[in-house]
């Protein structure tokens, strides 16, 4: 199950279509940093990743397309030097609630390999909600609820369902450039969590 969690929720994008608020734009890329910790004995497990994402809005609907790459700094069961990569999509539709809010519900697509000595790679397909606020003229609060579920190669290891909610905060430098971060709580699950900080360049 905990490997499930390493593929986040992915999101990507050609002519666009504006969102009420240009601060509240869909049509971006997006390149971020994230660390996820699992906790456990004697140490805790932290996975280190690099992301790229692309989005695109078209009249009310969504397209992303994203990938990610990264190692874990810790040891797992005698696995060494792993290196995680991941490829993801996601469709989904957009509606402006006002000029300062809207709502973007959707279902993604990630395939995650994990380079070990073990059949460890899964897909994962999710369903996701998310709301951003423009609080102030360049301060965005955001929010997802997702469910992911996952089915791994390796027969033997049972599927999992599991839901996070994310909690971000966005700081607009101007129209074309925003700064994140967001935490997620894996919320089936309290030992699992993870940070990112992002750079977006809206189109």
């Amino acid at each position: 199950m905990k490997k499930t969690i390493i593929t986040g929720l992915i999101a990507v994008g050609v002519s666009a279509t504006a969102s009420a608020n240009p601060l509240l734009n869909y049509t971006y890329i997006e390149g971020g940093l994230s660390r996820q910790t699992f906790d456990q004995k004697p140490k805790d497990l932290n996975v280190n990743t690099q992301y790229l994402t692309a989005s695109l809005r078209i009249n009310d609907v969504v397209l992303q397309a994203s990938y990610d790459t990264g190692d874990r700094d810790e040891n797992i069961a005698g696995i060494e030097d792993t290196d995680i990569k991941s490829y993801g999509l996601f469709v989904g539709g957009v509606r402006d609630i006002n000029d300062n809010m809207n709502l973007l519900i959707g279902v993604g697509f990630t395939e995650t390999s994990i380079d070990t000595n073990t059949n460890d790679d899964f897909k994962t397909y999710s369903l996701s909600g998310e709301l951003r606020y423009l609080a102030a003229p360049q301060l965005e609060l955001n929010g997802t609820l997702a469910v992911l579920h996952s089915d791994y190669t390796d027969k033997a290891v049972d599927n999992d369902t599991n839901a996070t909610l994310s909690l971000g905060v966005r700081y607009h430098i101007s129209e074309l450039i925003s700064v994140g971060l967001e935490y997620t709580r894996v919320l089936n699950d309290s030992d699992i969590d993870f940070a990112n900080g992002n750079v977006r360049f809206q189109l």
